[in-house]
């Protein structure tokens, strides 16, 4: 049931993308503002510093396809890889793997969310 709920709401998605495909890329965006919201209240905090290097980069078109990245770190917060990954590191406020555990967890639900978005934009 559930996999054929996903394949309907993928099929769909993808002809709306064909038909308007602006209004997909201001969906996945506002989807990645929330993601990005959520990784950083995960983000260890020492400083402030690493959780204020998130950001949600405006959509790109590769060929059909459109993504938004979420990058956090850079050369503001070098040891961003380090922190994120390490699990034998205990960290309060925060924990290790809190972007990837942000998206892991909307996985299941994020086709459904950008879905609702797109109804209540088109209708």
């Amino acid at each position: 049931m559930f996999e054929l709920r996903v394949a309907t709401v993928t099929k769909n998605l993808k002809k709306l993308e064909r038909k308007n495909p602006r209004s997909v890329a201001t969906a996945l965006y506002q989807e990645g503002l929330e993601l990005m919201a959520e990784s950083m209240r995960r983000t260890p905090v020492e400083t402030g510093t690493l959780q204020k290097t998130h950001r949600t980069a405006l959509p790109k078109w590769r060929g059909p396809f459109v993504e938004v990245a979420i990058p956090a770190g850079g050369s503001k917060a070098p040891y961003a890889v380090p922190v994120h990954e390490r699990l034998d590191v205990f960290h309060n406020p925060g924990q290790a793997k809190f972007l990837e555990s942000t998206i892991l967890e909307s996985a299941p639900h994020l086709l459904a969310r950008i879905g609702e978005r797109l109804h209540e934009e088109i209708f």
